[in-house]
């Protein structure tokens, strides 16, 4: 998938592309981390309003006239000046919603672990809505993964989180989309086979290389983490856990988990701090109140210097 990103993101991610490049391919192959395959950087000239003359009709190309080389020049009766030159600036990375035919998403979660601003009211939450941490706790949600799953899933991002943080990423989240099954052994699951319907993640598979995307084959050169080892995502356990009414084996749920982590060239520079340090003060009126009487107050000073300057300055004369 194509996603567009500003140009201090663009900066960031090249400045930080040794590390990610190590991380993901030396030390954690099966990162929940965004998989960026391409950065890329497109330019093109927008006609302006007079660019054509004598009702002639032209269209911006590649090409510079009739030939080529050119960056999106008019071609036309009238040739014309070029307009304002538009820059778009590209990431090429994996969907985490490439699920298999037959199968939908019913549940869209971004979950940052915090509660400000972190809640979409019902009248808005329309079918397909990406919902918020508060809209999950409203719901009574839980990720239920069974016990070896979640312990190597929360050891993942325990792995992914410090490489974040070692590189000053911020505002970070974790996207989870949730795909339901009417029954888990009906037809999706019954054709790929149990081996793959009801696959779970264990040690043995993170240890591994990425394996041969299931949906596509080896022949299109895909791979898949060991998270996308169910149908392409995770599959949802209950039991095992020791408790009462858990005992026993996991049991297979209906629910598979396509999730990871996005949003990571979100840098913590001087303007995020800043950010978080007003947030911390109080509520973001009060802030801009205080940041407003802080402007008064240095213009005040400022002003009351000048007088004091000008007045010195009559005096002497």
């Amino acid at each position: 998938m194509l996603k567009t990103v500003k140009k201090e993101e663009l900066h960031f991610f090249r400045h930080i592309l040794q590390k990610y490049v190590k991380h993901m391919t030396v030390s954690q192959r099966h990162s929940l981390l965004p998989r960026f395959y391409a950065l890329l950087k497109l330019k093109y000239t927008v006609r302006s309003a007079g660019a054509v003359a004598g009702g002639a009709t032209g269209s911006p190309t590649s090409g510079g006239g009739s030939g080529g080389g050119g960056d999106g020049a008019v071609t036309g009766g009238g040739g014309g000046s070029r307009g304002p030159e538009r820059i778009f600036r590209l990431v090429v990375m994996n969907n985490l919603f490439d699920i298999p035919r037959g199968m939908s998403i019913h549940h869209r979660f971004d979950l940052k672990g915090s509660t400000r601003n972190r809640h979409i009211p019902p009248a808005q939450a329309t079918p397909g809505r990406v919902l918020l941490d508060l809209n999950w706790n409203e719901q009574g949600l839980k990720l239920r993964l069974g016990p070896q799953q979640k312990a190597l899933f929360m050891q993942q991002l325990k792995h992914d989180c410090s490489f974040l943080r070692s590189v000053d990423v911020m505002d970070h989240s974790l996207l989870l989309g949730i795909a339901e099954e009417d029954d888990p052994a009906a037809p999706l699951a019954a054709a790929a086979g149990p081996a793959v319907a009801f696959a779970s993640v264990d040690a043995a598979k993170l240890a591994s290389p990425l394996a041969p995307d299931y949906k596509h084959g080896s022949s299109d050169g895909l791979l898949s983490t060991a998270w996308q080892c169910a149908l392409g995502g995770v599959r949802a356990f209950d039991g095992g856990e020791g408790g009462p009414g858990n005992r026993g084996p996991p049991r297979p749920r209906s629910e598979i988990y396509f999730m990871g982590i996005i949003d990571i060239l979100q840098r913590f520079d001087a303007k995020k701090k800043l950010e978080v340090s007003t947030y911390a003060c109080g509520s973001r009126r009060l802030a801009q109140r205080a940041l407003r009487a802080v402007a008064v107050c240095m213009f005040l000073t400022c002003l009351s210097c000048i007088c004091q300057c000008l007045s010195l300055s009559l005096r002497t004369r």
